[in-house]
Order: structure tokens, then C-alpha cells, then sequence
């Protein structure tokens, strides 16, 4: 379960899953290679999202042969959920609606794009990597950033409007880690899928 919003909602859902279901998997295979999908959000104890990601990292170095890959901000094509920066924005540039920005647009992300995280994923899933470790770019961008990329990518007008601040939301999110040659990067990455937005017609 990955929604940080969500998550102050039905909290016992997230620990649950998070944190019992993580233990389950580490208990169950023992001699097994596991890798742990967590989450930029362990970084920080601000929502009950974060912290049954972080509580499940510990678990997970109590395993003989695993790791934790803590994600930035992934996007890409087919990513639906309208909390998420990038599709929310795409959703509102494609049928001319306001972008809600969250506070002042100073939030800074990291934003990795799937595929290359999913390369990363099987780099580090075939090494002998134990402990925790991060995947992203190392390059953070505002929010406001990330924005003007977008509407400049999908050739559209600036639309938007600033909303409050949402709680647990980090001020500032960055991969100590490089994804290790990665295919697409960031401006690829972001042209595909600004790409797939603008033509899916169930989006």
C-alpha cells in the first residue's frame, strides 16, 4: 500500500500490509534472495505511510540475503492515481483544467522514471547488495519545476492554481544513490510519458 494521503485514513491497512506483510515474507523465505520495495517517504517519521515503510526496513535487515531500495517519485505511462504529480498534471493540461499545485511549488522530488527503475530493480536484485540503498536520479526538481517541464513537453498553456499544504508531505526528497546508466533519464522519461497522456483515451 503506497498512498501517503490514504494511509492517515485506515492506518491499521498500512501496518497490516506494510509492516506484518514484510515480516511474513522475511520469516517465510529464509534463504531466499529479497529485495524490499520501501519508499523516499522512510526518510522522515510524517505520515503513518513513512513510518510502516521504515518499520519494515528493519525487518528486512534482519534477513541473511536482502535489501531495501527506497524509490524516489516514480512516473510513467499507465500511472492512473491523481495524487501523484505527474498525472495529475497531464490529466489537467489534456482536458484544460487547473493544476492544483500544493503550497508555494518548492517542494523538491526526485523523479524517476519506471523503466529505469525497474533496471535498477534487477541490478540490484542480482548483486550481493544487503542493507538499504536508494534509487533516482541524484537531481531534484520543485514541483513548479517538474510543471513547466510537463506543459512545455505537451506544448500547452500554464494553468494553475495553488493549494494548502497536504500533511506528511516532505519538503525535500533526493536519491544519495544514481541509478547506474540509466536508458531513458528524466527528459526522456518524461517526453514518453507525457506522450501516453495526451493519447490514451481512458485517461
Amino acid at each position: 500500500m503506497r498512498s501517503l494521503q490514504e494511509s492517515f485514513i485506515c492506518p491499521e491497512d498500512y501496518i497490516s500490509t506494510n509492516i506484518w506483510g514484510t515480516y511474513n515474507i522475511i520469516k517465510s523465505f529464509p534463504c531466499s534472495r529479497v529485495v524490499f520495495a520501501s519508499t523516499s517517504a522512510a526518510a522522515e517519521n510524517l505520515s503513518i505511510y513513512g513510518i510502516t515503510k521504515k518499520s519494515a526496513e528493519h525487518f528486512v535487515t534482519m534477513h541473511k540475503n536482502a535489501t531495501s531500495i527506497r524509490f524516489m517519485n516514480v512516473f510513467g505511462e499507465r500511472q492512473h492515481d491523481k495524487q501523484m504529480a505527474v498525472p495529475a498534471f497531464c490529466y489537467a493540461l489534456k482536458y484544460n483544467k487547473k493544476a492544483i499545485i500544493n503550497g508555494n511549488g518548492s517542494i523538491q522530488r526526485d523523479y524517476v522514471y519506471v523503466l529505469d527503475l525497474v533496471n535498477e530493480i534487477i541490478r540490484i536484485g542480482e548483486s550481493s547488495i544487503r542493507g538499504k540503498t536508494e534509487a533516482g536520479y541524484g537531481v531534484p526538481l520543485t514541483v513548479k519545476q517538474l510543471y513547466n517541464k510537463i506543459v512545455r513537453t505537451a506544448k500547452k498553456k500554464q494553468n494553475v492554481k495553488y493549494g494548502p499544504v497536504r500533511r506528511g508531505d516532505m519538503k525535500y526528497t533526493c536519491s544519495k544513490f544514481k541509478i547506474k546508466e540509466p536508458k531513458y533519464g528524466f527528459s526522456e522519461g518524461i517526453r514518453r510519458t507525457v506522450r501516453w497522456y495526451l493519447e490514451e483515451k481512458e485517461f
